[in-house]
């Protein structure tokens, strides 16, 4: 809830290729997407691409 003072940190990974380990990907890759937000769901579309 906004206000709460809880932060939630997304992050999205690209998974190339595909079958890898999500670990390794998590702490070798820079995520494509980072949002940083009180809220407990985003929407993520075309306007959010880097």
């Amino acid at each position: 809830m906004p206000g709460s003072g809880t932060e939630y940190v997304f992050s999205l990974y690209e998974v190339r290729p595909a079958g890898s380990n999500p670990d390794y990907i998590v702490r070798s890759a820079k995520p494509i997407y980072t949002l940083v937000t009180e809220m407990n769901t985003i929407v993520y579309g075309p306007e959010n691409r880097s």
